[in-house]
């Protein structure tokens, strides 16, 4: 049983991070600095989009063919490979901007050598549109390249289209459900109920949600952490209380959320 007197925020805590293990790396190590006995549970895989589509796109990159690429996630911003390197490749006096949708996309970009024109203040694609409407002041006819995941939203895209923005929109990468997930939940949860599931994306929440009912558990009032607003409004959905939700949608912020949560309720 966890000691209050500890000097651990999350001592004694049982967490189950859901997230891909490429990107689960440091969430998990700052939650096991914080004492969290951390359970990583892969509740997506991110597989290729759609290459010829990409394939297209860093050839009309390399043309000059957009003013600006917007990012909507790190994984994107991997997945870009070549259209990126087409933009490294460019004069800087043509090259497209970019706009990425938050902290880790920007950060990604800048370890890709690149950095964003437009981080919007809320890392949410209704703030990115909006930081955009306001930094382009004449976007009718602007040319962007929004690059998504498969199953994402298509408000972004409406909301650029609507500004006057000529959109061209490309499956950068899937998430799928990883086969059996439905069994390693099983075994996960067979161990303990975990204190809190930590959700970085609606795709995750979703995934998980589906694996636990195949497991014979529900999502049902299992406390749950998420990054954001879109990602915490899914699990809300499925079931899932959520309990924990940073003001800013970044994984360190989201780590000292959990502490804060963790030290309220010793108290």
């Amino acid at each position: 049983m966890r000691s209050r007197s500890s000097q651990k925020p999350l001592a004694g805590r049982h967490v189950v991070v859901a997230r891909a293990p490429a990107q689960a790396g440091e969430l998990m190590r700052l939650l096991r600095g914080l004492g969290a006995r951390v359970l990583a549970l892969q509740a997506i895989e991110i597989r290729p989009g759609d290459r010829p589509g990409l394939a297209r796109a860093a050839r009309r990159t390399a043309a000059g063919t957009y003013d600006w690429i917007f990012l909507t996630s790190a994984n994107g911003v991997r997945s870009a490979r070549r259209i990126l390197d087409a933009v490294r490749r460019m004069d800087p006096a043509v090259q497209p901007r970019l706009a990425a949708v938050g902290a880790a996309t920007a950060e990604t970009l800048r370890r890709a050598g690149l950095a964003a024109d437009l981080v919007p203040a809320h890392f949410t694609s209704a703030a990115m549109l909006a930081a955009w409407k306001r930094k382009v002041l004449k976007s009718r006819g602007q040319r962007v390249l929004l690059l998504q995941p498969d199953l994402a939203s298509e408000d972004l895209a409406r909301g650029l289209a609507a500004a006057g923005a000529d959109v061209e929109r490309v499956s950068a990468y899937k998430t799928v459900r990883p086969s059996g997930l439905a069994k390693t939940a099983a075994r996960v949860l067979a161990r303990r109920r975990p204190d809190w599931v930590v959700l970085t994306s609606p795709s995750t929440a979703g995934n998980l949600a589906a694996a636990l009912r195949g497991a014979g558990f529900s999502p049902q009032g299992l406390a749950a952490a998420c990054i954001g607003p879109v990602t915490a409004r899914a699990a809300r959905r499925l079931g899932f209380a959520v309990k924990v939700r940073p003001a800013v949608s970044t994984v360190p912020a989201l780590v000292q959320a959990l502490a804060k949560a963790g030290q309220a309720s010793d108290r």
